[in-house]
């Protein structure tokens, strides 16, 4: 039926650029034209870019009333853009807050320091107390650019503090498509079965697991657009490593297809997650080619650290990078490691060798 009326509409449309004196030519821009400004189009491009993890949210702008009573943008405040707003860090498979809302509303984590006037870094450190009772949660996240990689490199340190064993979740959620991983995993081929049974694990698919028994540095590529994306993270032989995807106990298709990674680690009082995510490469549509698809960095580390202090090594294209952490604001802090000697002032300091 849906071809007939398209069929005769198409006929009925070349009789009329007959009668109008319309080429070929004229006619087929016409009708391009007249799809790509049709409603129907536009909606399939609005859903391509949804499934595509471009979501309207991220175009949001934070507004004002002004003087004028219209509204206008304002830049100071916070403007919230999270297509997930999931807390990044689960405890023993639990939701934080204990799952009650009402609870959740009351607390927010704590920003400790924000600092962007560096011209090669930026960095914002917060710290939470609530979101699971008796951990104390310091997370500091830094912005560096650096001469010896294409691309700002963002540095992830998390900080988890207990007095009773707890086992700690680290997920990343990405859009595009996993290309490696430098360590051997099994693939669940034959049947998959959820991660767990409540506070969301039982809408996870697990599709793979693994163990990097090889290497102190464990490191998970994929690729969006036209980018390459690696995420390393110090690990040890016992850290766990998951490959979820968003879906299991979905009878009716709700839940748009996610593509996950969780890094574990089980039976810990204290643990800190370091992580560098680092963009690098493309890929050539036209030539059907791709460069540097491959990380730079060679080794990521927790050099130090003790109750109040951090020194995080990485290795990047044979350069040596040290980000160094502090839970004060002193004017100098001083970390001594086999014959190197680390000074900075502040809570956070970038360093390096060209």
């Amino acid at each position: 039926m849906f071809l007939n009326n398209a069929m005769d509409r198409i006929n009925r449309l070349i009789i009329q650029g007959g009668r109008t004196g319309m080429t070929e030519l004229q006619f087929f821009a016409a009708e391009i034209k007249e799809w790509k400004d049709s409603p129907r189009r536009k909606d399939q491009l609005r859903g391509d870019l949804y499934y595509e993890g471009q979501h309207d949210i991220l175009k949001r702008q934070r507004t004002i009333i002004g003087e004028d009573g219209k509204l206008q943008v304002v830049n100071n405040l916070p403007n919230n853009r999270l297509i997930d707003n999931q807390y990044a860090l689960m405890v023993d498979q639990k939701t934080n807050y204990g799952g009650k809302l009402k609870v959740a509303e009351q607390y927010h984590a704590n920003i400790v320091e924000a600092d962007f006037s560096h011209d090669g870094w930026q960095m914002v450190m917060a710290r939470d107390t609530n979101a699971y009772k008796g951990v104390d949660m310091v997370r500091t996240i830094v912005y560096a650019s650096v001469p010896f990689l294409e691309r700002p490199l963002i540095c992830d340190v998390f900080r988890l503090k207990s007095d009773e064993v707890h086992d700690y979740d680290y997920p990343l959620w990405y859009n595009g498509h996993l290309v490696s991983v430098n360590y051997p995993y099994q693939r669940n081929l034959e049947q998959m079965v959820p991660l767990g049974k409540k506070a969301g694990y039982q809408h996870l698919w697990l599709e793979a697991t693994g163990q990097n028994t090889s290497s102190s540095t464990s490191c998970l590529t994929f690729f969006n657009g036209n980018r390459f994306y690696s995420v390393n993270y110090a690990s040890s032989p016992a850290t766990e490593f998951k490959f979820v995807a968003l879906g299991a106990n979905d009878p009716d298709f709700n839940l748009l297809h996610r593509s996950g990674y969780i890094i574990r680690e089980k039976g810990k009082k204290n643990h800190t997650f370091a992580v560098s995510i680092e963009t690098h490469g493309e890929y050539d549509v036209l030539r059907e080619t791709s460069r540097d698809l491959i990380t730079s960095c060679e080794k990521l580390e927790i050099l130090f650290e003790d109750d109040s202090q951090l020194v995080l090594h990485g290795v990047y294209a044979g350069h040596d990078l040290f980000l160094l952490l502090a839970d004060d604001e002193a004017q100098e802090h001083t970390v001594q490691v086999g014959n190197k000697t680390f000074r900075w002032s502040g809570r956070v300091d970038i360093q390096y060798n060209h």
